[in-house]
């Protein structure tokens, strides 16, 4: 068994975070393309771009599936999870919660009650719940004090808010951010981006 070069180890990582699936299809992809390899006694990059394959590209298996899990949201939590990562892997719910109510009074479209719409901010929180629930997103911060096993993630959610903890999120895996990036069309991409400028401003 050889030892595995730091470099490798730290970009599966931060890629992955962990989440045995994500990591295995990464190592696979890289492994068959020949971006790793077995070099002076360790596995390691066998080249610069291979790092930068490494830190940038989504296995076509991944990507696959977190579309089919983007599919099976409901339309709401699909729309607030794309303004989330328009934001970035990692966010605040304030931010969130001024982008979504930007986004939702730009959206001339829209019908129905202001109270179900993300323009409140209790819905964004409860939608924000339920892509918890889902496993896209996880609060950081204050709430990894609490046993995971023993109190449920909307729980923990609830216990950081009461308790004024710091609000902010992360997405479970950083792959995931960067799928659910390009399921964005251009367009709308710029017009999140705009509203994130806008949404810092008020800061």
């Amino acid at each position: 068994v050889y030892p595995v070069d730091l470099e490798v180890l730290d970009a599966l990582m931060t890629r992955t975070r962990g989440d045995p699936t994500h990591l295995n299809s990464l190592v696979c992809w890289l492994w068959e393309n020949q971006y790793i390899g077995l070099r002076e006694g360790e596995y390691s990059f066998l080249s610069d771009a291979a790092q930068e394959m490494a830190h940038t590209h989504v296995p076509g298996d991944v990507a696959q599936s977190v579309r089919a899990r983007l599919d099976e949201l409901p339309g709401k939590a699909q729309k607030l999870l794309k303004i989330a990562a328009a934001i970035g892997k990692v966010f605040s719910l304030g931010t969130l919660e001024r982008m979504a109510k930007a986004d939702a009074f730009s959206d001339v479209s829209h019908e129905g009650s202001d109270k179900d719409s993300l323009k409140n901010g209790e819905v964004v929180q409860s939608t924000l719940e339920t892509l918890q629930d889902y496993g896209f997103i996880e609060h950081s911060g204050d709430s990894k004090r609490i046993t995971r096993g023993a109190v449920k993630p909307r729980v923990q959610f609830r216990i950081a808010r009461l308790y004024g903890k710091n609000d902010n999120w992360k997405f479970s895996v950083d792959i995931v951010q960067e799928v659910v990036v390009s399921c964005i069309p251009q367009a709308r991409l710029e017009k999140l981006k705009s509203l994130l400028k806008f949404a810092l401003r008020e800061i």
